[in-house]
This record gives C-alpha cells, sequence and structure tokens, in this order.
C-alpha cells in the first residue's frame, strides 16, 4: 500500500518535465520557477519509489534492490532528457544551429543511445547490392550498424532537418502526391541552379567534387543528377515514393551503361516524370496548355504514356534541334530508389521510433521495400540502388583535403559576419523553413547580409574582403528576389534580380539562375514578351536548353506576344549543347526598364572583378 497522495503525481511529473524553459540561441538552459522545484531526478527517484510500493513491495525488502531501481530510473531520466534536448535542436534548428550546440547535440544523442538495444530485425538493406562492386566495397566502411553518433551524423540530421522544412511549405497547400511533386520539382528549379559537369580531357589536373544534398540546397546550384537526388529527398519528407529513371545505353564495343534521365514519382501506381535537365516535366497528352489565369501548366506524363505515344518526347523538341530520346528508348529502363547511407543506419532507426509524436521528420527509408513498389510496373526492368550518394562519399575520401578546402572556399560567404553567426547562413536557414513573416524572416537576415557600398568603401578593406563583402551582397539580393517571388511581390523580386543583381553585378555566379527566374517572375506578371526574350538571352548556360523549351512553349501559346518579342521560333541557345556558365557575359537586356542601380548596390569600378566561388572541381569516380 502507497502512502503517497497521489493526486500529487501528476503535478510533480509536470513540474519536472515542464520546467525546463526553451533554451536561447547560445544554447543555455534556464530553468523556470514553477510549483514544485524538486530537481528532476529526485522526482524520478521518489516514482520509482512509489511504483515499488504499488507493485507489491514489502517494507521487508532490501534497501539495495531499491537503490538499484532508483539508480535505473534517475538513469533514464537523465537519458531521455538527453535526448529531448537534442530534439529541441533540431526542432528549431535555425536558431541553434551553432558548431559548439551542434557539438552538445551529438553528445547528447550519444548518452542517450548508450542504454539504447540494439534492434534485432534492423540489417543492412540487400538492395546494397545492387552497387558497382568498387561502391559496394564501400559499405561496410561506413558504420551502418554502430550505435554511436559522431559529427558526421550531426551534418545529416541538419540535412535532413532543411529537406523537411522545405517540404512543409513550398507544396503551398498542394494536397494531393502528384501536385506536391509538382510543386517541389518547380521549386527545385527555381532555387538549384543548373550547372553541367565540366568536359574532362585525358590527362586533365581538374577533378569532380559531387556535392552532397545540403551542399547542392545552401549553395543552391547542382548538376541535373544533384537535382534529382534533391527532388527525392523532399518527397521522401512527404512519403512520396520517387527516383530516377535510367536509361540503358548500348555502347559502341557492345558493352551498356545506365544514363540517369529523369525523376519518376510514384501516385496510384503510375510512374510520372519530370526532367531536371530542362527543369520541366515531361508533358503528358493535354500539355503544355494555359490554367485559367494564363500562366503555363505542364501536367506531367507517365512512363506507360510517353512509351504509348511517341508524340510526347517530341514536344521538348525546338525547330533546329531533337530531344535526343525516343519512346523506344524507355521500353525497358533501370529505376533507381535512394538508399543514402544515413538512412540505412540502425541508429537512425532507433532514433526515428524516439521522434515519432515529437518531430515530424522521415529519417529512415528502406530501400528494398520501395523497389517492391515499383517492381512489376510496366517497362521496369530492373530496381537498383542509386549510386550517387555512394560515389559522394568515395569522391570525398579520395579527395581529402583538397575536397575540405573546396567546401571551406564555397562556405566564405556564409560564415562571414557575426560572432555569433553569419547571416547569411542564417538567412538560408530561415528561408528553408519558409519564415518570410513575423519579427525576424529571411528577407530581413538577406538585408542584414548587404553591406552598403559606401561603407565597403569608406572602411578601405583589403581588396579580397571587400570582394568577399560584395560578393555576400549579391548572393543576398539574388534570394531575395527569389523570396520576393514566392511571395508574388513581383515588382520587388524584378528589382533585386534586375537591378541589384543582373545590372549592379552583370550576374555573377548567379547570372543563369537571375536570367531564369527573371523570365519567371515576367511570365507570372503575364509580361509574356519579356519573358521569352530573358529566357534567350541566356544562350551559353547548362539551362540554355530549357529555357529555349519554355521559350519555344510560351510563344506557341501566345502568338501575339511572340510575335512582339521579335524573335524567330528558332532560339539562339538551341544551337549548341550546354555549357558551363562560370565565365558568362551578361545577357543582353531587350525590354528592361530604363532606371538603373543605386550607388549602394554598384561596385566601384575600380574595385577588383567579383569573383564566382570555387565550382566544384570535377573529375570522373
Amino acid at each position: 500500500m502507497s502512502f503517497f497522495p497521489l493526486e500529487f503525481l501528476p503535478q510533480m511529473l509536470h513540474a519536472a518535465d515542464g520546467s525546463r524553459a526553451r533554451r536561447p540561441a547560445g544554447g543555455r538552459e534556464t530553468v523556470i520557477s514553477s510549483v514544485n522545484k524538486w530537481p528532476q531526478c529526485f522526482i524520478w527517484l521518489f516514482c520509482g519509489m512509489v511504483i515499488s510500493s504499488w507493485t507489491g513491495c514489502s517494507r521487508s525488502q532490501a534497501p539495495e534492490d531499491i537503490r538499484v531501481r532508483a539508480d535505473v530510473a534517475m538513469e533514464r531520466a537523465r537519458h531521455d532528457e538527453a535526448l529531448e534536448y537534442a530534439l529541441q535542436t533540431l526542432r528549431d534548428i535555425e536558431e541553434y544551429d551553432l558548431p559548439e550546440t551542434f557539438r552538445q547535440m551529438i553528445d547528447r544523442l550519444d548518452q542517450w543511445i548508450e542504454t539504447q538495444k540494439p534492434l534485432e530485425s534492423w540489417r543492412v538493406d540487400p538492395l546494397v547490392e545492387t552497387l558497382p562492386e568498387n561502391l559496394r566495397k564501400l559499405v561496410p566502411q561506413l558504420g551502418l550498424d554502430r550505435l554511436r553518433f559522431d559529427q558526421e551524423d550531426g551534418v545529416f540530421l541538419r540535412e535532413v532537418v532543411w529537406l523537411r522544412n522545405i517540404a512543409n511549405w513550398a507544396p503551398k497547400g498542394a494536397v494531393d502526391p502528384l501536385s506536391q511533386a509538382t510543386a517541389l520539382f518547380d521549386w527545385v528549379v527555381r532555387n538549384i541552379q543548373l550547372e553541367a559537369p565540366p568536359a574532362l580531357a585525358p590527362g586533365s589536373e581538374i577533378v569532380r567534387v559531387f556535392p552532397f544534398p545540403w551542399e547542392v540546397i545552401l549553395f543552391g546550384r547542382g548538376t541535373a543528377n544533384d537535382r534529382a537526388w534533391v527532388l527525392v529527398l523532399l518527397l521522401r519528407q512527404l512519403g512520396i515514393d520517387a527516383g530516377v529513371v535510367g536509361v540503358i545505353r548500348t555502347e559502341s564495343l557492345g558493352g551498356q551503361r545506365i544514363d540517369p534521365w529523369a525523376v519518376g514519382v510514384l501516385v496510384d501506381k503510375k510512374i510520372y516524370l519530370y526532367e531536371p535537365t530542362l527543369g520541366v516535366p515531361i508533358p503528358g497528352p493535354d500539355s503544355p496548355k494555359l490554367d485559367p489565369e494564363g500562366q503555363l501548366q505542364v501536367r506531367p506524363a507517365t512512363l506507360e504514356e510517353v512509351v504509348a505515344d511517341p508524340s510526347l518526347l517530341r514536344k521538348l523538341d525546338l525547330p533546329h534541334r531533337r530531344y535526343p530520346l525516343q519512346a523506344e528508348d524507355l521500353r525497358e529502363v533501370v529505376f533507381f530508389v535512394d538508399g543514402s547511407p544515413g538512412y540505412l543506419a540502425q541508429r537512425m532507426f532507433l532514433l526515428q521510433a524516439r521522434v515519432a509524436g515529437k518531430l515530424a521528420i522521415v529519417l529512415t527509408a528502406s530501400p528494398s521495400e520501395i523497389a517492391e513498389r515499383f517492381r512489376g510496373l510496366p517497362h521496369i526492368k530492373e530496381v537498383r540502388l542509386f549510386p550517387l550518394p555512394y560515389q559522394a562519399l568515395e569522391n570525398a575520401r579520395q579527395l581529402g583535403q583538397q575536397r575540405s578546402l573546396w567546401l571551406l572556399q564555397n562556405l566564405q560567404p556564409f560564415i562571414l559576419g557575426r560572432e555569433y553567426g553569419s547571416p547569411l547562413w542564417k538567412a538560408r536557414q530561415y528561408h528553408f523553413r519558409g519564415i518570410f513573416e513575423g519579427d525576424l524572416t529571411a528577407s530581413m537576415l538577406y538585408q542584414d547580409a548587404r553591406a552598403p557600398e559606401r561603407q565597403i568603401r569608406e572602411q578601405k578593406l583589403e581588396p579580397a574582403l571587400a570582394n568577399l563583402l560584395r560578393e555576400v551582397k549579391l548572393y543576398a539580393s539574388y534570394w531575395l528576389g527569389i523570396v520576393a517571388a514566392e511571395q508574388g511581390n513581383y515588382v520587388s523580386a524584378e528589382d533585386y534580380l534586375l537591378q541589384r543583381v543582373l545590372k549592379a553585378f552583370g550576374g555573377g555566379p548567379v547570372l543563369p539562375g537571375a536570367v531564369y527566374n527573371l523570365a519567371r517572375v515576367y511570365e507570372a506578371q503575364g509580361k509574356i514578351r519579356e519573358a521569352i526574350d530573358w529566357l534567350r538571352a541566356d544562350r551559353q548556360s547548362a539551362a540554355a536548353w530549357g529555357n529555349s523549351v519554355r521559350a519555344f512553349w510560351l510563344e506557341q501559346l501566345h502568338p501575339t506576344a511572340a510575335a512582339q518579342a521579335g524573335q524567330t521560333a528558332q532560339p539562339a541557345a538551341a544551337e549548341s549543347e550546354p555549357v558551363s556558365a562560370e565565365a558568362n557575359p551578361p545577357p543582353t537586356t531587350p525590354s528592361s526598364p530604363a532606371t538603373s542601380p543605386s550607388d549602394e548596390d554598384k561596385p566601384q569600378e575600380e574595385s577588383p572583378a567579383l569573383q564566382a566561388p570555387a565550382k566544384p572541381a570535377e573529375k570522373s569516380s
């Protein structure tokens, strides 16, 4: 029999679990006074004693047994508190994302997992056996069975939170899976500037860095394969199965290779297709067309539709350039599903079970189960694991310090700033979270990162530092334009993209992205003539081909506007294959306003030219 007044137990538990305030950005904890100030461990000790009395323990029970039970209860409470600290960091990562806070988070996760038992049902996913042999050898070295957390896990968790945050708002209220997939694909195209891998000559000293998804998202650029990988991971956060369609090619010497082609999204047992190189869905039978508001609408075709109707791929043709794929090429394809190592680790499965109901996030994947949902569908010959995540890991290990230097160089604009975090770094996190309204927003932080040109000049900084400040300002202005477009503030978006990026800086490293997004702003406003002109202004970047396709569709659907644009049906960009956009000249501005950028945005002419951050140096793995 218990002599403890049970009506006070809920109050004590509430005091123990709810009396700890949220940590401020610096990571410290503040204990708020409550009705009961008893330390949590003491309360759990007391509860353990009470529970022991409920289970029929007599007064003659050995004191040692009581102490053991109390120690277990205290240890469990300590580890649960450590886990809650880690979850709170992940829950509000944009507030706590500082190196010391992240180290503490990993330490707390390690404390928690010390008490966890291995999962009897866990095993390395069998689909890893479909990786190329050189990548299969890498799997045992990844420690997927390890029950310890390290700093690489912290990077993975940050990446997953970013993906979850974007997936939560980017679909803009779409509820059905196909509309959500289309909205996320459009977000990827607008926010990840397309870059082509460099052509590598034999004996070339250029090496290729395979970026990880968090780097692609943060820097806002990547190859078509990078775009595809990010889209698949975004869809995972919404519970939508997706992968990459691989086209089987026969080589001249009789061998075969499989070329990743399009993202395939599974909805109602049909695979809908999105083309990351052109930045458009593969158009279905009734697409492209104009929606009731006059906006371009492209319903994605299914794999079955494309194979059955050869005319669908021909919608991607230009008058003097044919899309290099035929329906017959897709009669049998290989389908790649993602099984990035972080999602396969046993520790993430344990953590996933504990975050349920506390943090809406997907930390794990079972590629073999996903593969089963694609096997047997029409035209799927085989399902394999997507090799790109493992290529990226192997590439990082091979390059070693060279890879670290590449990353540090690219991170410079994001780590330049205040002692407690760069405004640009924090602005990106607010952007990923979709925080566009309130007391502190992504736009405010981007503005904070834009140092006035007068201030840069007056401080007489070292040329390298002054140039870096201008680079930060360029990126902030570019993303301010994208945020304004997201909110439907097209006048502001045009001002940032045209005046403060293209005119003030000539576009710099974000030239292709600025041109494309400016064209989309004009398109959204119904200024089709301007949209067509700007899409065709990009003649050399990797995105030029896709821009030409979009411009061609617009002029077919808006013949009057196309005539006013004074352009031929053959876009100039279609004359050549996409090439690297690193050294593009600024495009001509066929219909730009007469206003000019303010002196606050225009760099001084004698200042060093703005240098693009180091591009992923590329080398085949």
